[in-house]
């Protein structure tokens, strides 16, 4: 089975819970092909212990993204994104992984809002 969720997903883990599961590495070499085929995609691993996995698995992820429309000001959006990656506490299992070095990975032809953009370009983080 193909799964895009964020880890832990619960169907899986009640999966995990039932029978023995084996979660398939993506060797580097096929990630970039992926990703060049598929810009959307970017890199990331299922950390060992994990649906009970004994070790860390390489895969491609499709990111989560907060979208405004270009209708939305600059200076509300700015604030917006400067409060997602400035929040002393997000209360998700993928909450250590919002970070603002790697919040443009895997855009691939979309455009960022003027607002976020002024945000990261504080930051010195551009699009790749």
């Amino acid at each position: 089975a193909f799964i895009t969720a964020g880890t832990p997903t619960g169907a899986v883990e009640g999966l995990s819970a039932q029978n023995k599961i084996k979660i398939l590495n993506i060797e580097e070499d096929k990630q970039k092909k992926l990703m060049e085929k598929y810009p959307f995609y970017a890199e990331d691993t299922i950390k060992k212990g994990t649906y009970g996995i004994g070790s860390d698995v390489n895969t491609v992820a499709v990111k989560a993204m907060l979208v405004a429309s270009d209708k939305v000001d600059e200076d509300t959006v700015y604030k917006m994104t400067k409060a997602l990656f400035e929040a002393d506490k997000i209360n998700h299992a993928k909450g250590e992984f919002i970070k603002p070095e790697t919040a443009l990975e895997g855009l691939g032809d979309i455009e960022i809002h003027p607002g976020a953009a002024k945000y990261f370009k504080e930051k010195g983080i551009e699009k790749s």
